[in-house]
């Protein structure tokens, strides 16, 4: 319709989401690709930032934002306190829901956006 490309990568169930799509959110932030946007459910989260496990991490963690926040951007504490942007764990996703990824391509000329 507005002519966006954009790539969907689904994942069944929740308790898959680190399986499924930490490899693929790793490569699409090292390749310059912006925030991610998840629907899953009747939930909307973007996720801005992945860790993969390694052997001295030995889980892998989402940065989630939730897009629902209207308050201050300058309250901080607020924004981290209580959960509107932080580090997520896999257990995070409901287990049985499934979710959909939009992740939206680099900008092919930097110059562009």
């Amino acid at each position: 319709m507005y002519g966006v490309q954009c790539r969907l990568l689904p994942v069944a169930r929740g308790r898959d989401f680190a399986a499924v799509a930490a490899s693929v959110l790793a490569e699409h932030f090292s390749s310059g690709g912006g925030p991610v946007m998840v629907g899953g459910g009747d939930l909307a989260h973007t996720i801005v930032g992945v860790q993969v496990a390694t052997v001295g991490t030995d889980r892998t963690r989402f940065l989630v934002l939730d897009p629902h926040y209207t308050g201050e951007p300058a309250h901080v504490a607020t924004i981290i306190g209580k959960g509107w942007v932080g580090w997520k764990e896999e257990s995070f996703w409901r287990s049985e829901v499934p979710y959909n990824l939009c992740l939206l391509p680099p900008p092919v000329d930097a110059d562009s956006v």
